[in-house]
């Protein structure tokens, strides 16, 4: 037999944050949470089970391979990131420089 929930169970300590994030939510949002509570507290074993499930399904993902082509794409673009962006500065010294060194013997 799993886990039976009372029908309201006594709230735990008052926590001020909470509070200030569900006045700040939409109601719909929170509308959407109470029903979400309601039908887990009505069907946990339903609940746990399509909890299991979806946590089943997100693992499949291939967020490993995403992960290593997106860092793959980063090493790849940030090496000519980096020269185009000095010798950018290094035009900008020079010309500074030069500017500098006009204006001295004029």
């Amino acid at each position: 037999m799993f886990l039976q929930y009372p029908p309201d169970p006594p709230p735990a300590r008052e926590i001020p944050c909470m509070e200030s994030t569900e006045t700040n939510m939409c109601p719909r949002c929170v509308e959407m949470m109470a029903t979400t509570e309601k039908c887990i507290r009505e069907n946990p074993r339903e609940a746990l089970l399509a909890s299991i499930c979806a946590g089943f399904l997100i693992a499949q993902f291939p967020l490993g391979m995403v992960g290593a082509g997106i860092l793959r794409l980063l090493r790849l673009t940030l090496k000519p990131a980096a020269i185009l962006y000095g010798l950018m500065r290094m035009a900008e010294d020079c010309h500074c420089s030069h500017t500098e060194h006009r204006g001295s013997s004029s």
